[in-house]
């Protein structure tokens, strides 16, 4: 990659902050700003693009310079002592699809900083494994093998609760459980409104993102119950990601997650019949198949959604079953997980990266990839890349995007969006992006199950 007409005003040292810093309740990515010209941080080719630093006090500072979610050790590091105010503190423009992070450390807690994303020729990258000869003719195989398991559901009625969901004696909502392959059902929570007429509701289906054992890593009644509200109403289904039992002591989530499911995402691929995502990724299409049986159903209308780990299985459902005819993706991982043979930073759970001897895996993870399924579907799709993510790295997201097949797709960006966690994510930034791009999204939503 060429860089051109850079100067460098920064260091990788330690930054010192003046005597006058405010109370430890303010976050540091609020006492030291970075900034740009551009709200949703894309460029194109040959731009220049100017960070700027504001800082209450005067500051030597220490930066860390990432390209392609890669840190740069020897290039684009140097060291300046700016003064209280706004200073420019980093500039450089690209000739090549990139993506470029600046990071300004707090030396008091290293754990604590301020990044900005930006990102250009977004419309360039494209994903590092060539889209598989027998993509869907594998998928509709394992389909077709999981759809000679005689389907058996259950429905348990469960209370909704009146304080976090209004209007909840309009709705019923259900654990279920539906078997599969794998020896794992498909588990969750299905809410709907009550006495709802045949063919009225539209279906959601809502995907968990990465892990065991937090509270988000759980099916939620409250969720499935506020979304069941959206629009005019639908039939939701907030899916367990593992077919974990809902409503369970914590030990119970703690022994799965040190034991049966212990680093399950990063696990060698060595076979299909063992990756352990290809049980998950048909757990959701025999979810969707269960719910394309109920009365309800207005028979057309399918809005899969999910963040993350979520993203990557809404990229899989899509993929494998034209009925879906929404995806909403936001900042979704398992995108372009070959990035590393294109000299950038895979998708999570960047397994190349992992295993850099391994032989199966480059041949195994190009059938996961939710850059391909994206190039299996014509859903219309709303996606989320955060410019300063590097759990799902921008140029991956920007990948699987731009080779999408659907004719009417759309993504937004942020510089200052991280992956999760928002410790580092300012709160003016925050009410930015939720005024720019979720409330945008919420929108969205609303507006198609109307």
């Amino acid at each position: 990659m060429k860089m051109k007409k850079i100067l460098f005003c920064v260091l990788a040292a330690a930054l010192t902050v003046g005597a006058a810093i405010p109370s430890r309740a303010q976050k540091f990515c609020e006492r030291v700003r970075l900034s740009i010209d551009r709200p949703d941080g894309r460029y194109a080719a040959g731009e220049k693009i100017d960070v700027y630093v504001e800082s209450d006090t005067e500051a030597d500072l220490s930066v860390q310079v990432y390209l392609n979610g890669i840190v740069q050790k020897k290039k684009g590091v140097a060291q300046k002592h700016i003064p209280a105010g706004k200073s420019l503190l980093y500039s450089a423009s690209y000739d090549a699809p990139t993506a470029q992070v600046v990071r300004v450390l707090n030396p008091e807690n290293r754990k604590e900083f301020a990044d900005i994303g930006a990102i250009v020729d977004a419309e360039g990258f494209r994903p590092g494994f060539a889209f598989p000869a027998d993509m869907r003719a594998f998928w509709d195989k394992e389909i077709k093998a999981m759809r000679k398991l005689k389907m058996k559901a259950s429905l348990t009625p469960v209370e909704i609760p009146a304080d976090k969901v209004k209007k909840a004696e309009n709705l019923e909502c259900f654990a279920f459980e539906i078997n599969c392959v794998g020896d794992v059902p498909a588990r969750g929570y299905l809410a709907r409104p009550k006495n709802a007429e045949k063919k009225s509701l539209p279906i959601v289906v809502y995907l968990h993102g990465a892990g065991v054992n937090k509270a988000g890593n759980r099916s939620s009644i409250v969720l499935a119950a506020n979304y069941a509200k959206r629009g005019g109403g639908a039939i939701v289904v907030d899916l367990n990601a593992h077919g974990m039992l809902g409503d369970q002591p914590q030990s119970y989530y703690d022994d799965l997650n040190a034991n049966a499911l212990k680093d399950y995402s990063r696990r060698e691929p060595v076979d299909h019949k063992s990756y352990y995502f290809r049980t998950m990724f048909l757990r959701a299409q025999r979810t969707l198949d269960y719910l394309c049986t109920l009365p309800e159903w207005d028979g057309e209308r399918v809005l899969v959604m999910g963040s993350s780990q979520g993203g990557a299985q809404t990229a899989a459902l899509a993929g494998m079953d034209p009925r879906v005819k929404v995806a909403v993706l936001t900042v979704p991982a398992m995108m372009d997980m070959g990035g590393k043979l294109a000299g950038r930073l895979s998708g999570w759970p960047k397994l190349l990266e992992v295993y850099k001897e391994s032989e199966t895996a480059p041949e195994i993870l190009p059938y996961y990839d939710g850059a391909n399924f994206l190039q299996m579907t014509d859903a219309r799709l709303f996606m989320e890349a955060g410019l300063s993510d590097f759990t799902c790295a921008p140029a991956a997201v920007f990948a699987g995007y731009n080779v999408a097949k659907s004719a009417d797709k759309v993504i937004y960006t942020n510089p200052y969006r991280p992956h999760s966690g928002y410790a580092n994510f300012s709160r003016e930034r925050q009410a930015e992006w939720k005024k720019s791009i979720d409330d945008v999204r919420n929108r969205f939503i609303n507006d198609y199950l109307k």
